[in-house]
């Protein structure tokens, strides 16, 4: 599976965010934790068709704030079924390694990893 992630930011506005902080420091260091709720598409652009949405959170869990570490747990909704997913989400590496821990209906019992990469 190929899909691209639109996490859509703004901490003064979160009515216009796909990303909301709802604990921890508004700098979005150590103890932050947000709330997403992205929609997905089968290519790079917001206007790209849309395959499904990713639900789940991102909490920032480096307490000597030396990395941009940020652990992610989401499910990809698709009209077929839900994929979940979790890991350590370093943002700065080039290509992350996310475990894929389940899913239902098309993706029943799936198992492995996911690699991200930011766009």
């Amino acid at each position: 599976l190929d899909f691209y992630l639109h996490d859509k930011v703004d901490l003064t506005n979160p009515s216009n965010s796909t990303v909301v902080l709802v604990a921890g420091p508004k700098n979005l260091q150590f103890g932050a934790v947000l709330v997403i709720d992205d929609v997905l598409t089968k290519g790079p652009s917001r206007d790209s068709e849309i395959v499904g949405r990713a639900k789940g959170t991102y909490i920032s869990d480096d307490s000597t704030n030396t990395t941009t570490g940020l652990f992610l747990t989401f499910v990809a909704v698709f009209k077929d079924g839900t994929m979940s997913m979790y890991g350590q989400d370093n943002i700065f590496d080039e290509v992350r390694e996310l475990a894929v821990i389940g899913g239902t209906g098309a993706y029943r019992f799936a198992s492995g990893y996911a690699q991200i990469r930011t766009y």
